[in-house]
C-alpha cells in the first residue's frame, strides 16, 4: 500500500500540502470568454476566480462542455477572455510565453523530427546554441524513458511514446506552468496507469506548478493537490475539494480507504443531481 491510514492522519503530512502557505502563481480574476455566433452567443465560462499556488498541481474535473479546454487555453494566451483577467506572478496574460507550457492530448510532434529533435524544438526557438540544447534535450527524454529511442521518428512509437516526447519537450523549456489538456485521454488503461506515476514522480522531482484537465475522476484524486469540480451551462468553478494524500502516490494508493472516500465525494459532486443551477 502507498500508506496506511495512520500516515495520512499525520498533522503535519497535512500541513505540508496546504498551499495557502506558498505563494499565488496563477490568480484568475472574475474571468468570463463569450463565443458570439451570426445568431446566437454562447457563454463558455462565467465568474471564473481561482487562485493556484506555486508548485501546486491542480486537476480540474467537469461535464463535456463546461469550458475546462477553454479556461486552459486562455491561460495558455491561446484564446482571449471576454472579460476579467488571467496572471502569472503578477504579470497579465495577454499571449503565449515560455513560462507557459502545454501538452494536448493529441501528441503534436513534428513527424519530420526524431524524438530528440522534437525535445529540441523548443528550445532552439529560445535561442539556446547547439550543444547547450541536445545536453537539455538528452536530460528529459532520458527522464522520460526514451533514452533508446532517442532518434526514433514518431511513427516508430506507441501512442503512450509519444506522449512521453510530448511531456519532455514541455519540461525541456523549464515553464514555470504546466498546462495539460486530458494527456492520457486516448491512451490504454496500462499506459495510462504508468503515465500517470511517472508525471507524479517527475512533477515531485521539478516541482512545476501544474493545471491538468481531466474526465477522470480517479485520475484527478490520484494526482492533484486540489480538483476543481466545474459546470455547464454556463460553464462555472462548482466547488473546490482538498486532496489530502501523501506523496508519493501510485496505483496502490487507490486501494486505500481514504482515496476511495475521496474519490467518492468528488464523484458525487461531478455527477450529482443538483435541484437547481442556483444552489
Amino acid at each position: 500500500m502507498a500508506g496506511s491510514t495512520q500516515e495520512l492522519e499525520k498533522p503535519e503530512q497535512a500541513l505540508e500540502l496546504t498551499p495557502i502557505k506558498r505563494p499565488a502563481k496563477i490568480v484568475i480574476d472574475q474571468l468570463g470568454k463569450v463565443y458570439r455566433g451570426e445568431k446566437k452567443e454562447t457563454v463558455a465560462l462565467q465568474n471564473i476566480n481561482l487562485t493556484i499556488y506555486e508548485n501546486e498541481f491542480i486537476c480540474v474535473v467537469g461535464p463535456s462542455g463546461c469550458g475546462k479546454t477553454t479556461l486552459l487555453n486562455v491561460i495558455g494566451g491561446l484564446e482571449y477572455a471576454t472579460s476579467g483577467s488571467v496572471y502569472v506572478d503578477g504579470e497579465s496574460v495577454i499571449g503565449p510565453g515560455k513560462e507557459r507550457g502545454v501538452v494536448f492530448q493529441q501528441y503534436a510532434l513534428f513527424p519530420w523530427k526524431t524524438v530528440i529533435e522534437n525535445v529540441e524544438f523548443g528550445l532552439k526557438l529560445a535561442g539556446l546554441d547547439k550543444k547547450t540544447r541536445r545536453t537539455k534535450a538528452e536530460k528529459y527524454v532520458e527522464w522520460v524513458g526514451l533514452k533508446d529511442f532517442m532518434h526514433a521518428y514518431p511513427k516508430e512509437l506507441s501512442g503512450g511514446m509519444k506522449q512521453r516526447v510530448a511531456i519532455a519537450r514541455a519540461y525541456a523549456v523549464e515553464p514555470k506552468v504546466l498546462l495539460l489538456d486530458e494527456p492520457f485521454g486516448a491512451l490504454d488503461a496500462q499506459t495510462r496507469a504508468q503515465l500517470q506515476e511517472d508525471l507524479i514522480q517527475t512533477w515531485e522531482k521539478e516541482k512545476r506548478t501544474c493545471f491538468f484537465i481531466t474526465h477522470d475522476v480517479e485520475e484527478a484524486v490520484l494526482l492533484a493537490n486540489r480538483v476543481v469540480v466545474m459546470k455547464a451551462n454556463p460553464g462555472e468553478i462548482k466547488e473546490m475539494i482538498d486532496i489530502t494524500l501523501p506523496y508519493p502516490r501510485n496505483q496502490l494508493t487507490k486501494l486505500e480507504d481514504s482515496f476511495i472516500q475521496l474519490k467518492n465525494e468528488v464523484w458525487k459532486k461531478v455527477y450529482g443531481n443538483e435541484k437547481t443551477n442556483n444552489d
